[in-house]
């Protein structure tokens, strides 16, 4: 059973959660306007966007510097020919006797755009 004072402890406790529920409410509505401008659910999905634009972005950067790579180890500069299929016949470096035989293929195919 209840001792006594336990029926009338109910109300006080009730009303201490309800207090303390209120104040952790009132928190986070300060919290999300301080910090958020009023919409958290607005500002998580605009900060996922804004992450997906930026790793997309390094991921081009990262193909851009990769290709000037490439092309600095075949001994050609940057500027000589476009990356992956831009450059003009020969610009790979085929070798003497592969250019000196007609029917030689290279070693790849550039893949065009």
């Amino acid at each position: 059973g209840v001792g006594p004072g336990g029926a009338a402890m109910a109300p006080v406790l009730g009303q201490s959660l309800r207090g303390a529920w209120r104040g952790l409410k009132d928190w986070g509505d300060q919290l999300e306007r301080k910090h958020f401008d009023g919409d958290f659910l607005g500002s998580v999905s605009s900060a996922s966007r804004q992450v997906g634009e930026r790793a997309s972005r390094i991921g081009e950067e990262l193909g851009t510097a990769a290709a000037k790579l490439v092309e600095e180890a075949q001994g050609r500069g940057p500027n000589e020919a476009g990356a992956f299929g831009d450059a003009p016949p020969g610009a790979y470096g085929a070798g003497e006797e592969a250019s000196s035989s007609s029917s030689a293929s290279p070693p790849w195919t550039p893949r065009r755009r």
